[in-house]
């Protein structure tokens, strides 16, 4: 942005829009396109055929990586050559 800070973006990797967990549509089919006449006493012009139940699993959210902890201490040898000649 021309050298202007910007604020961060707010995303994560959970989703934003919840979603129902399972979604059911009515399969139905229209004999019309099939040529069965409207006298015919077989006809019926929607006929239900099922339900299609279509469930979302989502994987669970990875937790974020562990920070890595700096050891405080070192080794004596690195102390020793590092340390002030003389007095203590």
């Amino acid at each position: 942005m021309k050298g202007r800070k910007v604020a961060p973006a707010d995303i994560n990797d959970a989703p934003q829009i919840k979603v129902p967990e399972t979604i059911t549509f009515d399969a139905a089919v229209d004999l019309r396109r099939f040529g069965i006449p409207n006298s015919s006493p077989l006809f019926e012009p929607n006929v239900g055929i099922g339900r299609v139940d279509v469930r979302a699993i989502l994987p669970p959210v990875p937790a974020p990586p562990a920070r890595a902890v700096r050891s405080t201490t070192i080794p004596l040898e690195d102390y020793l050559r590092e340390r002030p000649r003389g007095g203590r």
